[in-house]
């Protein structure tokens, strides 16, 4: 059965699309979403800015990470 969330792997494939930036300034990530927005392609919900602190990090663990903060920012809502 599934793992109880303590107990996550780190190994595994994101089952929802994710978007990772890595030497983006402020600037261009809004940019980059506009030409997306523009193009007409679905909006990305998780997205994720590669910092040296999870540059090492699996992608599986990173959108993990990611997939947590949006849950927690779109509660409210």
């Amino acid at each position: 059965g599934p793992c109880p969330p303590e107990e996550e792997p780190e190994t595994g494939v994101p089952d929802r699309e994710m978007l990772g930036m890595k030497n983006f300034t402020s600037p261009r990530i809004d940019e980059l979403l506009l030409a997306i927005r523009k193009a007409g392609l679905a909006k990305i919900e998780l997205k994720a800015v590669v910092t040296p602190t999870n540059a090492d990090w699996p992608l599986y663990r990173l959108y993990q990470e990611i997939e947590k903060e949006h849950e927690e920012m779109t509660k409210g809502k």
